[in-house]
């Protein structure tokens, strides 16, 4: 199954380099941003702290930091 699995995964590499992508949301990823979305940041949320939804109702997370910061490099 993990054969099975990886060369499914080969193949869809392989097609996404061979295509012209018109959709943004379809192109490749740098590797630079692959590391970093392969990275622990990668598979945390981020709020704006506080962060205040439309009905009240309010989060606030801690641990954040460097993805804020990463948002903020790419916003400016």
């Amino acid at each position: 199954m993990q054969n099975k699995l990886k060369k499914t995964g080969d193949n869809h590499s392989r097609l996404r380099l061979e295509s012209i992508n018109l959709s943004p949301s379809e192109n490749i990823l740098s590797p630079f941003a692959r590391t970093l979305l392969s990275s622990d940041m990668g598979q945390r949320y981020f709020f704006k702290s506080p962060f205040k939804s439309s009905n009240g109702i309010s989060y606030s997370y801690s641990g954040t930091k460097y993805i804020e910061d990463i948002i903020n490099i790419g916003e400016n």
